[in-house]
């Protein structure tokens, strides 16, 4: 854990497997950091609307070969990401209509009393006890992880290059 968040390790095997080395950064309360091992680096955001409605928000790049800043005339492109068919169904084609089947289908409240958690999930378990935990600290008036109140002691959160 850190002073901002969590890192979820990651190795794969196989042939065409990679083992991202510092894993994947969670940065508390909202952002997750995600590489392809080589390629494309992704960041999500998840922010509440209210009690039952969370808008996500991804920005995916892809760091020059050299790691030098490149220089662009135009604003860069954007795509909006396409989750259902026609028909209004999830078409499963991607991850992001994956994932969005898989957080919609469970309805607006997820009655989590239901879960049959495994060894797998202890991600989860640390990632809802620091919630809880941050929750509880707000309660007593104290600042929950990641914020900063004093302006000197502002600073970029700088994730390690592993690409």
């Amino acid at each position: 854990m850190f002073e901002w968040g969590l890192i979820k390790p990651l190795e794969y095997t196989g042939e065409d497997a990679f083992n991202e080395e510092g894993g994947q950064p969670a940065v508390f309360p909202n952002i997750l950091r995600h590489s392809a091992g080589g390629g494309a680096i992704n960041l999500y955001w998840r922010t509440p609307l209210d009690d039952t409605h969370t808008q996500s928000f991804w920005l995916g790049f892809t760091p020059s070969p050299n790691g030098e800043i490149v220089e662009e005339d135009e604003d860069p492109p954007f795509t909006y990401i396409v989750l259902k068919d026609d028909e209004g169904y999830f078409h499963l084609k991607s991850f992001p209509s994956q994932d969005s089947m898989a957080w919609e289908t469970q309805g607006p409240l997820r009655d989590r009393s239901l879960e049959h958690l495994g060894a797998s999930d202890a991600g989860v378990v640390m990632w809802r006890q620091l919630l809880r935990e941050n929750i509880e600290r707000v309660r007593r008036g104290e600042d929950p992880m990641g914020v900063i109140r004093n302006p000197d002691l502002y600073r970029i959160i700088e994730f390690p290059d592993y690409r």
